[in-house]
This record gives structure tokens, C-alpha cells and sequence, in this order.
């Protein structure tokens, strides 16, 4: 007996994974983008063609996935730091993802002593 495999599902498979790489590899070059830069970024791969040569409704639709599937699973799985609220997302340390007590924040002097 052979098992029926749905050709639906490996192609959502396939999609879902090659999203989640172009994700990350993007991250590796920017460290931080906004969402709706992502999904331009996802488009302009996925139809291999420039931004303006791609379908508007296109570009909608990577986004509400990017936003509704990949970038909190990705988050989940501690691969991207997602702001859902800023919509943005950078690698994990990185961009939003880091914090800084202001107490270790130096603001430069203006003192114009210091300069002399």
C-alpha cells in the first residue's frame, strides 16, 4: 500500500520554510526591520523581480503570514525578536531585542572645557 502524500501540504511546507530563511537571512544583513520591509524584501525574492513589478495584493499577503504565522513562531523559537505592536523584528540581542539600563547610557559632554 502506497501513501498518498497532499501536494497542498508539502507546497505550504515548502513555502513556510523558505519564508522562515529568507527571515533570518535578511536579519543577518539588517539586524532590524519593519515588517512591512520584510515582506517588500520576501516578495521582491520570491517573484525575483523589483518591488514595483510586484503584484501590491502580493506583498499584502506575505505580510498578514508574516504576521500572523512565521514571525511569532520564529519568535517563539527564540530565532527573532518580534515588537508586534511597533512591527518590527531583529535577530535575538540585536535592534529591539536589547536593553540598556539608562544608567549605562553616556550622553557626550558639552562642556566646552573638555575640548580645550
Amino acid at each position: 500500500m502506497t501513501e498518498h502524500t497532499d501536494d497542498t501540504t508539502d507546497h505550504s511546507e515548502s513555502r513556510l520554510t523558505q519564508y522562515r530563511r529568507l527571515i533570518v537571512d535578511r536579519l543577518c544583513e539588517h539586524t532590524t526591520l519593519t515588517v512591512a520591509d520584510l515582506a517588500d524584501e520576501i516578495a521582491v525574492h520570491q517573484h525575483d523581480a523589483p518591488l514595483d513589478d510586484v503584484p501590491p495584493t502580493a506583498v499584502v499577503d506575505i505580510y498578514t503570514e508574516l504576521c500572523r504565522t512565521h514571525l511569532p513562531e520564529l519568535a517563539r523559537a527564540s530565532l527573532v525578536a518580534y515588537d508586534e505592536e511597533h512591527e518590527l523584528v531583529s535577530r535575538p540581542g540585536c535592534g529591539l531585542d536589547t536593553s540598556v539600563p539608562v544608567s549605562e547610557c553616556q550622553l557626550p559632554s558639552t562642556d566646552d572645557s573638555e575640548s580645550s
